[in-house]
């Protein structure tokens, strides 16, 4: 018997700044959590884009040289050779054909999301958001999918989002741009 497969089937898994230099990025529950859902979309051949905000001092390089040259800020079209992404993350993808890895040049990094899958011919209709931080750089890559595309089914897992307590949980802020959920439980 075959099984009807329903949207939240085929999504593309958004991994957004899980960097070093991130503190929530490297909580050994959000890190396990993050690294389950990469599992799950690998077992289930799916699309995995990381997200990375490039480091300071290139971001500065790059926004003086597009201001230098009277162009428009880049969007990341290219693949990351050098990813800041934790190493324990980059080696669970190692191998693996379905992944990009995009540097975002603001905060939401939606069209860095676009380009990728139109690059790639993945879908641009559901996204699986984990990551940090989750009411800022998370938030806005889910308001920036939900602006290009209000019809896009966006999930974002909250166990697998990380975020300063001292910022309090803000879940609400995603009413409205995102369904939140958690995590998927480990295969029994």
């Amino acid at each position: 018997m075959e099984q009807q497969m329903n949207e939240q089937d085929h999504y593309v898994l958004i991994v957004v700044d899980m960097q070093s230099d991130q503190r929530a990025a490297n909580d050994p529950a959000i890190l396990a959590a993050v690294c389950r859902e990469i599992e799950e979309a690998k077992r289930r051949q799916l699309p995995i884009l990381v997200l990375e905000f490039p480091d300071q001092i290139q971001l500065h390089k790059i926004r003086y040289e597009a201001e230098e040259a009277g162009k428009p800020f880049p969007i990341g079209r290219t693949e990351v050779e050098h990813p800041l992404t934790l190493p324990s993350v980059m080696k669970l993808l190692e191998g693996y054909e379905h992944k990009s890895v995009r540097q975002k040049f603001d905060f939401s990094g939606a069209m860095e999301v676009f380009y990728a899958c139109h690059d790639h011919g993945w879908p641009k209709t559901a996204f699986r958001l984990v990551g940090v931080y989750a009411f800022s750089c998370v938030l806005r890559t889910a308001e920036g999918l939900a602006e290009i595309n209000p019809y896009a089914d966006l999930t974002v897992v909250q166990d697998a989002c990380g975020y300063e307590p001292r910022w309090g949980a803000n879940w609400f802020k995603f009413d409205g741009v995102a369904t939140v959920v958690s995590s998927q439980p480990e295969a029994a």
